[in-house]
């Protein structure tokens, strides 16, 4: 339960002790905080006791538990919609996740959510200089971690976020992502996708990472090829994208969204001061044209 989402201790002791009764729930719980099986925030504020699984909400401190701890059944129920909606599908574009909240009157709880640290925004940058977020539970960096370190998940992020961007903005004259799974499934088994005007332009972020390579057509000016690099970290991304379909929240408009050049994780975002400079941005966006072409 305190996995899912971090739970004042009234309400894990009444869901719990309706399957073993209340003496045996409270003794349950006390063993479970004893063992550091689950952390937990008392005091402060505080009314109650607000239980977490430290292994995922690393993140989640004391003012995060105060913010928490007044939700009503109602506001709780839907954060928790929220988080397991991001859980299932990682990566998900902020746009379309907060046109359904919106729609269902809980923005503010979606709000509540990225504030205290339950959902995670990571960004593009764009090249007209706008930014689009995409967002993950912290049980995205908790699972692939564990198997792979913070690094990993950081090449799976960036190249989930290029997949995702292609597949919810793209424009179908330039090379939007119909099917992800399929998409993928070529480039491991054939090593190279394309070619398409949005390769082009769309996986600068990927490449800058080492994980694709962009190759240019020869027959084909203005289109370019996408070549496997780093197959461990597509495949993981395939399994991401295959384990559930996201689900459509909205309209996008065309100019809603450009060519992605710029990915920052979530310990970065936290230290960034300033974008750079248009003149800068544009030069380094020269010189990784200047290398695709040799």
């Amino acid at each position: 339960m305190v996995s899912a989402l971090p739970l004042s201790e009234s309400v894990v002791l009444h869901a719990v002790a309706q399957n073993i009764g209340e003496e045996h729930a409270k003794r349950a719980i006390e063993l479970a905080k004893s063992y550091h099986i689950v952390t937990y925030h008392t005091g402060y504020g505080l009314t109650e006791p607000v239980l977490f699984s430290e292994r995922v909400w690393t993140g989640f401190n004391l003012k995060s538990a105060r913010a928490l701890s007044p939700l009503s059944v109602t506001d709780r129920a839907a954060l928790l919609e929220i988080i397991n909606k991001v859980r299932r599908h990682q990566g998900i574009p902020e746009v379309l996740l907060r046109t359904s909240a919106r729609r269902h009157n809980v923005e503010h709880i979606m709000d509540l959510g990225i504030g205290i640290g339950l959902l995670n925004r990571t960004k593009i940058q764009m090249a007209n200089g706008k930014s689009r977020f995409f967002l993950t539970t912290p049980h995205f960096y908790e699972d692939m971690g564990a198997e792979f370190g913070d690094d990993m998940c950081d090449r799976v992020k960036i190249f989930l976020d290029s997949i995702r961007n292609g597949q919810h903005f793209g424009r179908a004259n330039t090379g939007k992502i119909l099917s992800p799974s399929a998409l993928l499934s070529t480039l491991l088994n054939f090593g190279s996708i394309g070619p398409c005007t949005a390769i082009g332009t769309d996986y600068i972020t990927s490449e800058r990472a080492g994980i694709v390579k962009v190759r240019r057509s020869q027959n084909r000016p203005g289109q370019s090829f996408l070549d496997l690099v780093q197959p461990d970290t597509v495949k993981k991304v395939y399994d991401i994208v295959t384990t559930g379909s996201m689900t459509k929240s909205g309209q996008m408009k065309e100019d809603d969204v450009r060519e992605g050049i710029q990915f920052s994780s979530i310990e970065e975002l936290r230290g960034v001061s300033a974008d750079l400079p248009e003149p800068v941005a544009e030069a380094e966006r020269a010189i990784i044209q200047k290398l695709r072409e040799g």
